[in-house]
């Protein structure tokens, strides 16, 4: 719930279009890490 009230405050202070910004790069950053996991899973298969 917390949470939720963090984000909200958030979403008022940095306006809806830096927030959307964030969300792009926080997903962006998190496929980055899948797929170096994904890399270095591979590789230490073989």
């Amino acid at each position: 719930m917390e949470i939720l009230l963090v984000l909200g405050l958030v979403l008022l202070i940095l306006g809806p279009g830096r927030f959307s910004l964030l969300g792009k790069s926080v997903k962006k950053s998190v496929k980055d890490y899948k797929d170096e996991l994904k890399d270095d899973d591979t590789i230490s298969r073989n």
